[in-house]
């Protein structure tokens, strides 16, 4: 997701720094939905997910190790969300990212793994409008936003 960079829309060192375990761990999780949101596990989808995940930088450290360690706790927690209990799960994983700004770039970040895999089915087309009132993202700020995300990858994939 580094084709973010350029957008505004990653978030940075000094916006995360000052945030909780828990608080990082709820923008960690939130990424981690987006890949099973449709319900199949894409490779690219797993892929676009891990590096990421590797990229973000997470006050705890980016190490491989480090952020292993958290998705393994992640796995653990999803264990019992279904497709009919994942809004209820987003809403108190929204709750813990503390600015909206934080929010909005959580937010893109799942767009830009819902589309990883080069296809937006309905399932992530429902989910990512789920997704944007869940954080109370206006609509018209989510629309902006998808489009910014789906111009810097065009661009990305243009070079």
């Amino acid at each position: 997701m580094k084709f973010l960079q350029a957008t505004g829309l990653l978030p940075t060192a000094d916006e995360l720094a000052p945030l909780t375990d828990d608080q990082n761990l709820a923008i960690l999780e939130s990424l981690f939905l987006t890949v099973i949101v449709d319900g199949k596990v894409d490779p690219n989808e797993v892929k676009a997910f891990a590096v990421s995940a590797l990229t973000y930088p997470w006050n705890w450290g980016q190490s491989t190790e480090v952020v292993k360690t958290k998705l393994d706790a992640i796995g653990g927690s999803l264990g019992g969300v279904t497709r009919e209990t994942m809004k209820a799960h987003l809403q108190g994983l929204g709750a813990r990212i503390p600015t909206p700004v934080l929010r909005e770039k959580t937010f893109a970040g799942m767009f830009a793994l819902m589309i990883a895999d080069g296809k937006l089915d309905e399932k992530e087309k429902t989910a990512a409008i789920a997704f944007a009132q869940v954080f109370e993202i206006p609509h018209t700020r989510a629309v902006e936003i998808i489009q910014t995300v789906l111009n810097a990858l065009l661009a990305a994939a243009k070079k």
